[in-house]
């Protein structure tokens, strides 16, 4: 996977070129649990740690036509709210096409782009956040716009991600893109809103750089996880509670890259050095429910790591893979029993099986004896044992 690995990570760059926020567990306490990962117990063979696998054929239409699929939320109806080429749709569970969300245009109630979208804390509206000063609000149910809410307090403000807070407003995770090299200046990462839009707490002071992708997803049941933003791997919970929660720290111990280590001697980002290190570096991917925490990491030569902790064992398993995959599986949500990610069956089918990854090889077995559409989106779900 070091194609896709430097590939992608090199996009997010030219996308979003951000700094980073220091992410230590002094700034909330200490982190709830402390995992190991390069001491989870490595296995060849995803079926030695996944009970079932759920393949979702999404339903299209004139009206639900899917490009490339971003990030995916679910309800707690187990409806899947999918974000695909800057557009919205609501599915049912068994992956039939219930309507819109929104609606993209420059009208009334209509929103231009979306950077990120949450839902919010109750779960019966969405949050569609643009990147700017912008927070648009629809109800779920119905698609329907409710409200637009500009943000106040915060001056030139450009953001990456959104989550709920648990007081009825929400967190914007903001980057800054323009001196991405100079950590030493003062800069906050984490601004807290209320339902007004009105700033209330900013936190998560920066001291390294990070690649603005996938900052924030969504858990079961809807909980929010900004992933680790630097050397010290700590996941923060967000929305759960009236302040963010350190929930894991993840320690590879001298094999984790070291502060700052993305800069080479004249202080000038090094993409390159840092993906291809001969360390453990950027835990992304990352989703939780009542039976497993997991998450992705680039290894040495950016090499892909797939690490689960298994909660009522209190075991963790790793999964690794050194081929190249033109699209490896990466899971996207969670539901109460799932983990779900997106398969086009087209592009899985025609790859070679012995050089797959073990996820990509299990989903490959599932789909044999079928006839899916080869170029639609499918979900798939894993059920973790």
């Amino acid at each position: 996977m070091k194609i896709f690995y430097f590939a992608l990570i090199a996009g997010a760059l030219l996308l979003a070129g951000a700094a980073g926020c220091h992410s230590s567990p002094q700034a909330f306490g200490q982190a709830e649990m402390e995992l190991f990962p390069l001491d989870f117990t490595p296995i060849a063979e995803a079926e030695s740690i996944v009970d079932s696998v759920r393949i979702i054929a999404l339903e299209e239409s004139d009206s639900s036509l899917l490009g490339e699929i971003e990030k995916i939320l679910i309800d707690d109806q187990s409806r899947f709210i999918i974000l695909a080429q800057n557009e919205l749709f609501l599915f049912a569970a068994d992956g039939r096409f219930l309507h819109r969300i929104g609606r993209q245009g420059r009208g009334p109630g209509e929103y231009v782009s979306i950077k990120d979208v949450c839902l919010t804390h109750s779960g019966a509206e969405l949050l569609i956040y643009d990147g700017r000063q912008t927070v648009l609000k629809y109800a779920v149910e119905s698609g329907q716009y409710r409200q637009t809410i500009t943000l106040q307090g915060a001056e030139s403000f450009f953001g990456e991600a959104i989550a709920p807070s648990a007081g009825g407003g929400f967190y914007v995770v903001t980057t800054d893109s323009e001196n991405y090299s100079d950590v030493e200046q003062p800069f906050d990462c984490l601004y807290e809103f209320d339902a007004q839009g009105v700033l209330v707490d900013r936190s998560l002071p920066r001291t390294d750089y990070v690649i603005a992708m996938n900052l924030v997803t969504q858990s079961y049941p809807n909980k929010y996880i900004l992933r680790p933003l630097d050397s010290e791997n700590v996941c923060y919970e967000l929305g759960a509670e009236p302040t963010p929660k350190p929930a894991y720290q993840l320690n590879f111990g001298t094999e984790g890259v070291p502060p700052r280590y993305v800069f080479d001697a004249n202080g000038e980002l090094d993409l390159q050095k840092y993906m291809f290190s001969d360390y453990f570096k950027m835990p992304i991917y990352i989703h939780e429910n009542d039976q497993a925490f997991l998450f992705t990491a680039a290894g040495p030569e950016a090499t892909s790591h797939d690490f689960i902790y298994l909660k009522e064992s209190e075991k963790g398993v790793r999964l690794s893979s050194e081929f190249p995959e033109m699209r490896p599986f990466i899971f996207r949500g969670v539901g109460r029993d799932f983990f779900y990610g997106v398969v086009y069956p087209g592009l899985l089918l025609e790859e070679d099986v012995n050089q797959m990854s073990a996820f990509n090889r299990l989903i490959y077995n599932a789909f044999l004896g079928s006839e899916p559409a080869v170029d639609q989106p499918y979900l798939v779900g894993l059920k973790i044992k």
